[in-house]
């Protein structure tokens, strides 16, 4: 996912995994969760919203390829947004 983001301009230096700050979800406009499988076991007080993301593996889609598609359904596919 590094290099997608790369090739879309956006860096990812000194960037790394972070736990979700309970505190955050209080002061955000609205959550996000990507996918059928993302949960969040404290969502604050924000609205919640769920999108239905495509799993190009489920197609056999792998790889750089993969993360692309992902990246351009997440950032580009919400209805709504």
């Amino acid at each position: 996912m590094v290099t997608v983001l790369q090739e879309q301009g956006l860096g990812t230096a000194g960037e790394h995994p972070k736990p979700v700050d309970p505190a955050l979800l209080d002061r955000v406009d609205r959550v996000v969760l990507l996918g059928r499988e993302a949960v969040l076991e404290h969502p604050g007080t924000a609205p919640v919203e769920r999108w239905d993301t495509d799993e190009p593996s489920e197609r056999g889609i792998t790889g750089l390829e993969r993360m692309r598609l992902v990246a351009t359904t997440s950032t580009h596919g919400c209805a709504g947004c």
